[in-house]
């Protein structure tokens, strides 16, 4: 039976998780797997950090601390998330020796073939600090479609730039020059994306992008920078630059996977979670490079499917670390109980399209859901000794765990998943309250097989109560706020 290898993106480790990071990729992937687990199919779920990434030198830049300490600090909150809301990975790797050769590797593949190579080209230079601006170290107004954006991506329309074409970026202060760099050609392999690309499901956002850059002639990427942090491209015959931290992510995944679950099979299904904002990194440049590599020799299964969420804002304005407009994640389970955010985020999270957190919402809804699962307690409790029956057939399909399409892993809804947790346990306490107390018996089989994935630790609690000898009186726990 194949397994299913999940990945969610490596967060940039400049700082811990806010709840918009939560409620995206990191949930979702762990629910997902919880899913799969109860429809008995084998799942592996890992992330790692993005320690090379730019604005980790410029965050730490902007807090006077050291880049490397900022690094360790920011991996202990985001583990102590990733513990606190149960997002269960199996592995949060962390780059070592090993990484960096894996990664070196993987790029003299893609030099040996040609596929990589070293190439003049225009990049934007800084005349007041003498510096090659890119990502981090650049803003202005996207070119597509003009919102505020930083150099690489544009985070509103998931559209790629390459720095140079950024509109009002206080010009004067830059020039174009032209150098070598690592260049990859993506246009290369548009026609056989075009094919791999049409056997996956995508959510519409990701479609119409996908559409868009196979349409058109794809511009080359850059594939190295100078921005004094990261991989030296020494290995590929030009030290003093690295190599660009999104293509390096492509072989990050894979190494720790593999780290993960040894050898990959040619029958894993490979899930690829991600916000939206980063599609074209993860959809366009990462399957073009996979064909590059399987032209090398190199059959790492390409991803079964890309799951995206949008943006998930804090009260009508995008979560910001740099303007203190959020709620860290830590923070905020320690107030409320985790299982609750965690149910209410699956509930109005931003899968489709963007949505709004209003902390106020948030504690009238979820108030409402815990007293929903504190009833399903109190009815156990009165009636469950008395109730030993089989569970009725009217509730059996009810019952039964989530199921989605294994071959269209981009159409599972997690809010539908939700949406219908809430309803059986609505039915339930209906058919309780009309009198037909053999629904009683049902109530275990809620928790475990529909509000598990959500709740893991209530369900985990309230498994080790109903599963005690059945001579004793077994009492169903309810829910803390």
């Amino acid at each position: 039976m194949a397994r299913y290898l999940i990945i969610a993106p490596p967060p940039t480790p400049n700082g811990g998780f806010h709840l918009g990071h939560v409620s995206g990729p990191y949930l979702g992937a762990d629910i997902c797997k919880r899913m799969l687990g109860l429809n008995g199919r084998a799942a592996a779920y890992v992330i790692s950090t993005d320690n090379n990434q730019s604005y980790v030198n410029t965050t730490a830049a902007r807090l006077g601390v050291d880049a490397d300490k900022l690094v360790a600090q920011a991996r202990s909150d985001i583990s102590s998330t990733l513990a606190d809301y149960q997002l269960g990975v199996d592995l949060f790797g962390d780059q070592d020796e090993a990484y960096d050769a894996y990664v070196k590797k993987g790029f003299s593949r893609l030099f040996d073939a040609k596929h990589l190579r070293w190439c003049a080209t225009d990049v934007l230079y800084d005349k007041a600090t003498s510096s090659y601006p890119v990502e981090s170290y650049i803003s202005g107004s996207c070119p597509h479609c003009f919102a505020p954006t930083c150099g690489g991506i544009c985070e509103a329309c998931g559209h790629a730039n390459d720095a140079i074409d950024i509109v009002d970026n206080s010009s004067g202060r830059y020039e174009v020059r032209h150098e070598q760099r690592l260049v990859f050609d993506i246009e290369k392999f548009r026609a056989a994306m075009a094919v791999e690309l049409g056997k996956c499901s995508l959510r519409p956002y990701l479609k119409n992008l996908v559409g868009h850059y196979l349409a058109a002639p794809i511009p080359p990427f850059v594939m190295s920078y100078k921005i004094g942090r990261g991989i030296d491209t020494a290995f590929c015959g030009e030290p003093g630059q690295q190599l660009n931290v999104w293509g390096e992510m492509l072989f990050g995944h894979r190494y720790f996977l593999e780290k993960n679950v040894g050898e990959v099979r040619a029958d894993d299904r490979y899930v690829q979670f991600f916000g939206y904002d980063n599609s074209y990194f993860y959809v366009i440049l990462h399957t073009a490079m996979s064909l590059a590599l399987k032209e090398t020799g190199c059959h790492w299964p390409l991803p079964a499917a890309f799951v995206t969420n949008q943006f998930y804002n804090l009260e009508a304005a995008k979560f910001s670390t740099s303007k203190g407009h959020l709620i860290w994640a830590n923070d905020f389970s320690q107030r409320h109980n985790p299982d609750l955010i965690r149910l209410y985020l699956a509930l109005n999270g931003p899968e489709l399209q963007e949505a709004d957190f209003v902390e106020a919402i948030f504690e009238r809804e979820s108030t409402r859901l815990l007293a929903k699962i504190n009833r399903l307690s109190e009815i156990y409790n009165e009636h469950g000794d008395a109730v030993r029956g089989p569970v009725p057939d009217t509730l059996k399909k009810a019952l039964a765990p989530y199921s989605f399409d294994l071959e269209r892993l981009a159409d599972f809804m997690i809010g539908g998943a939700a949406r219908k947790a809430v309803n059986v346990m609505d039915l339930i306490i209906r058919q309780v309250e009309l009198g037909h107390l053999e629904a009683v018996a049902a109530i275990p089989a809620f928790i475990q097989n529909l509000l598990s994935p959500f709740c893991p630790g209530h369900a985990q609690i309230c498994g080790e109560a109903t599963g005690s000898a059945p001579h004793k009186k077994q009492i169903l726990p309810r829910m803390e706020k």
